[in-house]
């Protein structure tokens, strides 16, 4: 039961973070929002996730 719930938590915000890249991707393209305007905060979820992900996968218990 434990590595089915790691592996639930494993793949959760990769799915979140790649989806709301890929609606934010939609919206621009169909010109909902501008470009600019969403820029920084997808940067900002994007870098967190791959940040921590790299942090935990450091072996130094998420410290830089």
């Amino acid at each position: 039961m434990n590595e089915k719930l790691e592996f639930i938590r494993g793949i959760v915000r990769p799915i979140i973070s790649l989806s709301f890249v890929a609606i934010v991707g939609w919206m621009t393209y169909k010109e909902f929002v501008d470009p600019k305007d969403i820029l920084a905060i997808t940067g900002m979820i994007v870098a967190f996730h791959f940040g921590e992900r790299a942090a935990l996968k450091g072996g130094n218990n998420g410290k830089a």
